[in-house]
């Protein structure tokens, strides 16, 4: 069969089953592994059986729910007009084992042949989260996160040079990540994803930064370091992104120096909206948050915003292949206020009474609190 996307994902009630039931191939239909093009499969909240297959570099596959450790999660994609697949998220809820930490991200294949692609951001994806963990565990001293996060970006570019030489170091990859630390969210990007977070009330704050070759910081960079940008806005004629994984064969002109910022969460923080280039050059920030509020507001999860900021933008013309996240950051103060209620009632919880003596004072406690009562009454 030629089928190459298929997303089921938010069918909380539907339940996937081993059946016997044969095409004319002779192919068992309930086997997805007979879907030899199949390169996106979403399962999410989706109950199935053990016949599904396995993650590869030229297939995505999605089963987990869209609740992340008590963070609602939602996202959508689609393959464009590519028959590679070019694109990965990942999604890492208690990140090193830690109950305060997680871990979101998308990896966005650039300028570069299909399968190469789909090696490097498949390559990303893996490592990331390993690579980041190593550096957040060497931190001592004056050392920061931001630092750990900008080393990670660095270390996994010298990674994927072997990767990129078999077509000239000409491959390349956008990336997003969001680092939620207790009640801190640490958001670094290079190329074009962008990441905006959205309030309850009516603002939003954009937390990344567009490494685009014609503005003017990038551009002065891009000067000094012996690059030119052409009127079109590409990099040495090339390359639309300034920022990037890969493209050693624009290096030092292209770096993978992420822009890095830190943001202490507040209450009125709802959700954060993640998203690669596809769909942000067809849709505002401001747009993109009136649809997600509405939308929200009609159906309450994230699954289904996302899907429709998807939907929405196809019909705005976006035709690459895309990727839709969204993150809930408001569950993390009503866990907090759980744990503190709870801190708070163990705190003061009364010991029970063990022997005769406690008992005889357990009593005389409780007779005078009821007499002391009695006497504000009246």
């Amino acid at each position: 069969m030629q089928l190459k996307y298929l997303n089921m994902s938010g069918n909380k009630k539907f339940r996937i089953e081993q059946h016997s039931m044969d095409a004319p191939t002779g192919e068992n239909l309930t086997e997805f592994v007979t879907l030899k093009r199949l390169r996106i499969l979403g399962l999410m909240d989706v109950t199935h059986t053990d016949n599904i297959p396995e993650n590869s570099v030229d297939r995505r596959v999605r089963t987990s729910m869209s609740a992340l450790h008590n963070m609602s999660y939602g996202m959508a994609d689609t393959l464009g007009r590519s028959d590679s697949f070019h694109i990965w998220d990942l999604a890492h809820p208690r990140f090193q084992g830690k109950e305060d930490e997680n871990l979101f991200g998308l990896f966005d294949g650039r300028s570069g042949r299909g399968r190469a692609n789909s090696s490097m951001i498949s390559h990303l994806k893996e490592r990331f989260g390993p690579y980041l963990k190593i550096e957040l565990e060497k931190l001592e001293g004056p050392d920061t996160i931001t630092n750990a996060l900008r080393r990670t970006f660095l270390g996994l570019d010298r990674e994927l040079w072997s990767s990129t030489q078999d077509e000239g170091g000409e491959g390349g990859a956008s990336a997003l990540v969001a680092y939620v630390k207790g009640m801190t969210l640490h958001c670094a990007n290079v190329g074009d994803a962008i990441a905006v977070l959205v309030k309850k009330s009516d603002g939003f704050q954009v937390v990344s930064e567009k490494h685009i070759s014609w503005s003017p910081t990038e551009a002065a960079r891009i000067k000094q370091a012996g690059g030119y940008v052409n009127e079109s806005g590409l990099l040495n004629d090339q390359l639309d992104i300034s920022r990037s994984f890969g493209h050693f064969n624009l290096v030092p002109i292209v770096n993978s120096n992420p822009f890095i910022k830190t943001t202490a969460l507040a209450e009125d923080d709802d959700f954060l909206i993640m998203a690669s280039s596809a769909f942000w050059d067809v849709m505002s920030y401001a747009r993109a948050v009136a649809i997600a509020r509405t939308v929200r507001r009609a159906y309450g999860d994230l699954m289904s915003v996302s899907q429709k900021l998807r939907d929405v933008a196809i019909s705005y013309g976006a035709k690459d292949h895309m990727v839709v996240m969204l993150v809930g950051v408001e569950e993390l103060f009503k866990k907090r206020e759980l744990s503190e209620t709870a801190d708070y009632h163990q705190q003061y919880k009364r010991k029970a009474p063990e022997g005769p003596t406690d008992i005889v004072r357990f009593c005389f406690e409780r007779r005078f609190l009821v007499y002391a009562s009695w006497q504000l009454l009246y």
